[in-house]
């Protein structure tokens, strides 16, 4: 064999030693752990909720023309024994419990009217609730919230979470309906009976005013 063949074969032959041989070399790296150590590294989101205190209670006065009362209000003890006239005013309180956790929580408190419809198609229940329902006075309201670790923000309508004890805060919701003494007669409505619909409160997160 010729010293020009046996040449190209050794090369060839180291070319393969040397590709083998590359799967050996070695290297060196390392790592660590990124973000909190252990045991710091659990979130907990906060929360907003509203529950129901009592069922709620009716009391029922009477009021002259003037909205003057005569007969002081008094507790009701079954509302479907009641038999209405004109200037009678029924009134239904319930508290529930407002319960915000939350570093930057604001929200609003808003209502959904109860409504006063007619129990029937007949003429009777239709004159009774429009009675009712033209009152001025008939209305769904949510008095201020008091106590706990909910306040009120600076913004009217506004409200906060001042620390996050979790120690709830009471709204009262008062419906009255009216069945209005007036100037007149209105003879449609005796008899007449109306179905009571129940309204809402709920709380809403908002961006901090």
């Amino acid at each position: 064999m010729n010293k020009l063949v046996k040449g190209a074969i050794a090369g060839a032959a180291g070319i393969v030693l040397l590709m083998g041989g590359a799967g050996s070399l070695a290297y060196w790296n390392d790592s660590a752990n990124a973000g909190p150590s252990a045991g710091s590294n659990s979130i907990t989101a906060g929360t907003l909720t509203i529950s129901a205190v009592n069922a709620g209670a009716w009391t029922k006065g009477f009021y002259n023309a003037a909205g003057t009362v005569v007969t002081a209000p008094a507790a009701v003890a079954s509302l479907a024994a009641v038999r209405i006239v004109p200037g009678n005013r029924l009134v239904y309180t319930q508290s529930f419990n407002v319960v915000g956790t939350g570093d930057d929580l604001y929200f609003t408190i808003t209502s959904s009217a109860g409504a006063v419809s007619a129990a029937s198609a007949g003429a009777a229940d239709v004159a009774l609730a429009a009675q009712i329902n033209a009152s001025a006075t008939t209305a769904f309201s949510i008095a201020s919230i008091t106590g706990g670790t909910v306040t009120a923000a600076t913004t009217p309508g506004t409200y906060k979470v001042s620390s996050n004890a979790g120690t709830p805060s009471t709204i009262a919701v008062t419906w009255t309906v009216d069945f209005p003494f007036g100037a007149s007669a209105v003879n449609t409505a005796k008899t007449g009976a109306v179905s009571l619909s129940q309204g809402a409160i709920t709380l809403t997160q908002v961006a901090a005013p």
